[in-house]
């Protein structure tokens, strides 16, 4: 060949080899760019799940809380006895805070800031006129407000927050107040509880931007006022958003952190002020695996980049001497194809090709691992549909039509949805899928798919939402999920018109039991009374703690006449069976209410009422008893 085309050929092999270095390099770029964005989503996405599970738990808690305020509000007349309180009143309190996790104390307080009843003994008698949630809810006057006190030390002490609701006669003129004092290690372990890496952190945060609790717990930064110009806090408040999102330097530390901050409001209660919710990353420990991804690539890159030259250079200059060095330079680029094969596998996300038929036309060893598969060749040419993606996650056929592969190949969106595979062996693996197409001269040649294993963020989501159905002491449905089940029956009622009948369980004298033998045999004897009472129930009743030791059963298809049946033969057997504890055996009584479902009941309320009715008659006529409403 002459020189003067040699040296042309030569031209243009340099100009291909750097066009095709910059394609790679900007493909590598773009595809940073895209996995940076995707672990911004994914934090964002996990931040704010974190967080509104907090706002979920300390939304219910609240509402638990604002609720008895308001019973103990309604029943403060019959406790009255002139300028003072009936001694039923602080044991009410006692009763009430022993069976509220998330509340510390419960007090009474007349018009003149003096402590009329409360669970704690010290306080009775002190005047607290002069504290500022005092004045407030006196000024403002408003029985209907909820007060939210910013954080401060109270009288024992403990820094802390308090729910306040004020109290008026008949006339509206002001007559004190009841307060909660929501106690701070309830928090603290909410927010440990949500808490998934080491730079992670949660605060709640008072409504005039005052740290109430800081977790993991910094001393010196509770009740620093968070309300700044500029802040993050003061932005989320401005943006009157429920929830917000930022990034930057954080007003306390100064430190770069992802945070998101959800605002709490309880529905249908008016509240002067609101908590909010706090979740924060550090975003240098955030993107430190994708920065290594970059390092690796970039790594790889220079390593290509050097090696496509240097190839070059030998093919050109052995070229120039004799013909045969072409398979040389054939020899460079097989080699720098297995530096892309390398790439490939050293990728830890399963990945795989298929063409326009939906049949494997590469994958990973990542990809064979998490399939349960040994060899390329077992799933090389087959139809991945068939293969590994037949069947949904309850057994039933997955139509192939509804695959997103499938979809994809037709319409070219990429695409990333939560999906199961079937293993080699049969086990469902739950997994993140993104499918994106593979296009060739303006068309669909195939697509790509990467794919991530999520079972134990599956199994962390279940968790969460047996925690928050789940009574912890005694096992069974907590006091939320009982009356969630009691409005779906009513429901159920209204639509078919089957019987149903609710029992209020309360168990005679219990107090006397953690008085002479202490919290921790009473907290078995309730377990006793658990276990003693599933053993009698169907698979569709069910059986929940309402509180202390006041207990709800709901039966399904039962009238009231079935229903007293069964709450005699319960009630006898329990009777029958006492507690086995370390300090010997403890009889136990139950007294128990029921009452029927009505169609007409516009809510569960009514049918709670009813049955809280014939509860206390049936502890007022003797305890030990059954009666109905």
């Amino acid at each position: 060949m002459p020189a003067d085309r040699t040296d042309r050929a030569f031209a243009l092999q340099w100009r291909t080899l750097i066009l095709l270095l910059l394609l790679i390099g900007s493909a590598s770029a773009y595809w940073l760019y895209l996995n940076r964005n995707d672990v911004t989503t994914r934090e964002r996405e996990r931040l704010t799940t974190q967080a509104r599970t907090v706002e979920m738990n300390l939304s219910s808690q609240m509402l638990a809380s604002h609720h008895a305020l308001l019973r103990i509000r309604a029943d403060l007349q019959r406790w009255r006895k002139g300028d003072a309180m009936s001694p039923d009143a602080s044991l009410h309190l006692k009763t009430l805070e022993e069976a509220m996790p998330g509340v510390r104390t419960l007090a009474i307080i007349d018009a003149g800031g003096k402590v009329l009843a409360a669970n704690r003994d010290e306080l009775l008698g002190k005047n607290l006129g002069h504290r500022p949630y005092f004045t407030v809810a006196r000024d403002a006057n408003d029985p209907r407000m909820l007060h939210l006190a910013p954080p401060f030390h109270t009288s024992l002490g403990v820094w802390a927050m308090l729910m306040v609701v004020g109290t008026a006669d008949a006339q509206g003129r002001f007559t004190g107040i009841v307060t909660a004092t929501l106690d701070p290690e309830y928090f603290r372990t909410l927010l440990t509880s949500v808490s998934y890496a080491p730079d992670f952190r949660a605060s709640v945060v008072h409504g005039d931007g005052l740290l109430f609790i800081n977790q993991p717990a910094v001393t010196a930064t509770r009740g620093t006022n968070l309300n700044r110009p500029g802040s993050m806090f003061e932005r989320h408040l401005a943006s009157g958003e429920d929830v917000t999102i930022f990034s930057g330097p954080m007003a306390l530390t100064g430190e770069r952190r992802m945070l998101v901050q959800q605002t709490v409001r309880l529905p249908g209660v008016t509240m002067d002020k609101p908590i909010v919710i706090a979740i924060s990353r550090d975003i240098d420990a955030i993107y430190a695996p994708w920065r290594k991804n970059v390092a690796v690539l970039c790594g790889l890159f220079l390593l290509l980049a050097a090696g496509n030259v240097a190839g070059l250079a030998l093919y050109q200059r052995r070229t120039r001497k004799l013909g045969n060095e072409a398979n040389a330079a054939r020899a460079e680029n097989e080699r720098l194809l297995q530096r892309y094969e390398l790439l490939l596998d050293s990728a830890g996300e399963g990945i795989f090709g298929i063409d326009t038929q939906g049949r494997c036309t590469f994958i990973n060893p990542a990809a064979l691992a998490m399939l349960g598969f040994e060899r390329r060749e077992e799933v090389l040419g087959m139809d991945t549909h068939s293969l590994f993606h037949h069947q949904h996650n309850d057994g039933s056929p997955y139509l192939p039509e509804e695959c997103p592969l499938k979809l994809t190949l037709q319409d070219g969106l990429r695409r990333r949805v939560e999906d199961v595979y079937t293993r080699r062996d049969g086990r469902l693996i739950p997994v993140q899928i993104t499918v994106t197409a593979m296009f060739e001269n303006a068309r669909i040649a195939g697509a790509e798919v990467v794919f991530q294993d999520i079972g134990r963020r599956k199994e962390m989501e279940r968790e969460l939402i047996r925690l928050a159905t789940t009574d912890p002491l005694t096992g069974i449905a907590n006091r939320r999920r009982f009356l969630d089940q009691l409005s779906m029956e009513l429901q159920r009622i209204k639509r078919f018109g089957q019987p149903a009948t609710l029992l209020m369980l309360d168990i005679d004298h219990f107090k006397q039991v953690n008085d002479a033998y202490g919290h921790a045999v009473g907290d078995s004897v309730l377990r006793h009374f658990a276990e003693l009472t599933q053993q009698n129930l169907r698979r569709i009743d069910l059986f929940g703690r309402l509180g202390g030791e006041e207990f709800g059963i709901l039966l399904p298809g039962t009238p009231l006449v079935g229903a007293i049946e069964f709450a005699e033969r319960l009630r006898e057997q329990v009777a029958e069976t006492p507690a086995c504890s370390e300090k010997g055996e403890i009889r136990l009584t139950v007294s128990i209410g029921a009452a029927e479902f009505d169609s007409v009941d516009p809510s569960p309320d009514g049918i709670l009422a009813r049955a809280d009715v014939a509860l206390y008659r049936a502890k007022g006529g003797g305890r030990n008893r059954v009666e109905m409403s």
